[in-house]
């Protein structure tokens, strides 16, 4: 279900055509170093990002899709969600955690966490959220294996390391 709601939340962006970088994510993607960069279009209301927050009493949401390039793409994204359960502190466990690449864009196949017997683990070593527009800077490490169809269970005998950094700025909602 969370990758069905990612989904959304990336494709429903606005198309972010003239968009600047944001901020950034680097990993290493099964042996290999790769860079990705989080994008924003717009100011003010009318502003459109791949990094967001959602400050709430009862759940809080960290949501970062990075791009290959510092413009919108469907392919090569990764992305990255993070819930808590009330509202962030510093040091606080996430509740949940999902990290999926998706390697050709809604096409099938693409790869997720959820499923994955080893858990994800993100360390948040900066979370400012005060103001429209923040900061989150943090590590990740997690298993993410092949889903050849959009509801289907992970294939656990396909998959992919990854372990990287986060430093972006945030759209806070």
């Amino acid at each position: 279900m969370r990758l069905v709601v990612a989904l959304v939340a990336l494709f429903g962006t606005p198309c972010l055509a003239q968009a600047e970088q944001f901020g950034s994510v680097s990993a290493v993607l099964d042996g290999e170093q790769q860079d990705w960069f989080t994008i924003s279009d717009g100011a003010g209301e009318n502003m459109a990002a791949s990094a967001s927050f959602r400050k709430g009493k009862t759940l809080s949401d960290l949501s970062i899709q990075a791009h290959p390039q510092p413009r919108f793409s469907s392919k090569s994204v990764l992305s990255i969600s993070v819930s808590f359960l009330g509202e962030y502190e510093a040091g606080k466990a996430p509740m949940t955690t999902e990290l999926i690449y998706l390697t050709d864009g809604m096409r099938k196949p693409f790869y997720t966490s959820e499923g994955v017997t080893d858990a994800m683990s993100v360390d948040i070593e900066l979370l400012e959220a005060e103001d429209s527009i923040g900061t989150v800077k943090g590590t990740f490490k997690s298993k993410v294996c092949l889903v050849k169809e959009l509801y289907a269970d992970p294939d656990l005998d396909v998959c992919k390391d990854i372990s990287g950094s986060f430093d972006t700025q945030i759209q806070i909602r």
